[in-house]
């Protein structure tokens, strides 16, 4: 795993695993046209700073990205004609930030599958996720999920836009959130602002705490209580973990859970 830092991105069919310590202000990634890459970017965030990923045209991109730290940051990803972009996120801080993504699909047949994973048991995350529309025929899919613990408090906004002229694009938003404290909050708010007509999107949000019967249930089965809700806390991200089959974004994120569950 090397740094990587304001370079331009090769496609090859391996997984290219790099780890960036966010010092800077800006970083820019240009993915080449007619790429088919994976990519793994693990962020150490220390100062504020802002990533820009062009994903160009004719492309298969996937990236995970994983990030800690201690400072708010921004990404910015702009998809151009006939490229599809899969987008894996895990987001881990012991402080206050704002973290704010935002994936531009900006020539026809671009193409979007997101997935976004924040969990907090001390800190106050906020921020959004946007979906911005800006050509015809392009489509997007995001799934969010979030966990809180102790005191923490995720707020986000998840945001489909579809801007005018952009006929026969398809967006969609689903929000699962779990509440495993009195003294914790999650307040994510699905919005779409739709400018044009013949378009389609959609959103859903569920937002509640750990069922009590399933808790007594597993209890019932010899599990402890902290075994069963790690059961049902990790459930909540497991199709994720099963489509993307990746052992490295499967053990940086096992601790992530873990730490956020507690003991």
């Amino acid at each position: 795993m090397t740094n990587l830092i304001d370079r331009e991105i090769i496609g090859r069919s391996s997984i290219e695993s790099y780890k960036l310590i966010v010092s800077s202000p800006n970083y820019s990634f240009d993915i080449l046209k007619n790429t088919t890459t994976k990519i793994h970017l693990f962020l150490d965030v220390l100062n504020e700073s802002k990533l820009f990923f062009n994903i160009n045209e004719n492309s298969n991109v996937e990236l995970i990205l994983i990030s800690t730290g201690n400072a708010s940051y921004e990404v910015e990803i702009n998809i151009e004609r006939d490229s599809s972009f899969k987008f894996y996120t895990a987001d881990s801080f012991d402080t206050d930030v704002s973290i704010t993504k935002s994936v531009n699909l900006k020539g026809i047949n671009a193409s979007l599958y997101a997935y976004e994973f924040i969990p907090s048991n001390s800190s106050s995350i906020t921020g959004a996720f946007k979906l911005n529309h800006l050509y015809k025929d392009t489509k997007s899919e995001g799934i969010f999920n979030y966990l809180s613990n102790g005191n923490g408090v995720i707020n986000r906004d998840t945001i489909s836009t579809m801007e005018e002229n952009t006929f026969n694009s398809d967006s969609s938003e689903n929000i699962k959130g779990l509440i495993l404290s009195e003294t914790s909050r999650i307040d994510a708010k699905p919005i779409l602002i739709i400018k044009c007509d013949d378009v389609h999107a959609s959103h859903g949000c569920a937002i509640g705490t750990i069922n009590a019967n399933e808790i007594y249930y597993l209890m019932s089965r010899g599990l402890t209580y902290n075994d069963a809700l790690r059961i049902i806390c990790k459930s909540l991200i497991n199709p994720i973990l099963r489509e993307i089959n990746d052992d490295e974004f499967l053990n940086a994120t096992k601790p992530i859970l873990d730490k956020t569950i507690g003991e």
